[in-house]
């Protein structure tokens, strides 16, 4: 009742609750409102690539599942469940950017830790909703199935889908970088019927990458209702 009673007063018809304090606010509106040019074209592809830099000095890996991921998302149109309100595309992004900050704690179960510096760094420019789809996309890029577990209250019912086709694409992504040389250069998805048919263009031997895929079967069926089959 009070803060409805404020919103009254001030003559506002929406509030909106932010993760930034007074002080913060001060502090861009003062050093940043003016900027001309902004100091970033997109806050949100700018926090990302801030904490994926905070942890990795080298971010060639990354970048190439990051854009594998987004091209076997792109490729899937009308087979990729839909998220009300949500740019996909860049969410695959941001998680493939990611999934590997881990490393810098501990290797073993890095996706566990790669989940928790997603969580605490807050991420600016994304929306709870958006932070929750992330880390759990980070936390299932390599084992295990796609659950919203605690963060459940924070995005829609529907979500949970969504979870398991953004995991399933960054793990295959992330499969198809396995000996990170780079050697899968573009990766798309078709529609055959029965079956998500993976198609590769390679430079060198993708032995490696295709045993990797081969793996991923079980969960682009619980995913997209239809097992992976390689070209």
């Amino acid at each position: 009742m009070v803060i409805a009673a404020a919103m009254e007063a001030v003559g506002v018809e929406r509030l909106e609750v932010t993760q930034a304090g007074l002080r913060e606010g001060v502090f861009f509106s003062s050093f940043l409102g003016g900027s001309d040019p902004p100091l970033f074209d997109d806050v949100r592809v700018a926090s990302v690539r801030n904490l994926a830099l905070q942890y990795q000095e080298d971010l060639t890996h990354p970048t190439h599942v990051a854009e594998l991921a987004v091209e076997l998302l792109r490729s899937l149109d009308g087979v990729m469940p839909r998220g009300a309100g949500l740019d996909v595309a860049q969410l695959v992004w941001a998680a493939g950017m990611l999934h590997d900050i881990g490393m810098s704690v501990d290797y073993d179960d890095h996706h566990k830790h790669s989940r928790y510096l997603v969580l605490a760094s807050g991420l600016p420019g994304f929306s709870q909703r958006e932070l929750a789809l992330i880390a759990q996309t980070v936390r299932y890029h390599r084992k295990g199935t796609p659950e919203l577990g605690d963060l459940a209250p924070l995005v829609h019912a529907r979500d949970a889908k969504l979870l398991t086709g953004m995991a399933a694409l960054l793990r295959l992504a992330e499969h198809l970088d396995r000996g990170r040389d780079g050697v899968v250069v573009h990766a798309a998805l078709r529609d055959a019927g029965g079956e998500l048919e993976l198609e590769l263009d390679v430079d060198g031997d993708p032995a490696l990458a295709r045993w990797g895929a081969e793996r991923q079967s079980d969960l682009f069926r619980r995913a997209f209702g239809r097992p992976l089959a390689l070209a």
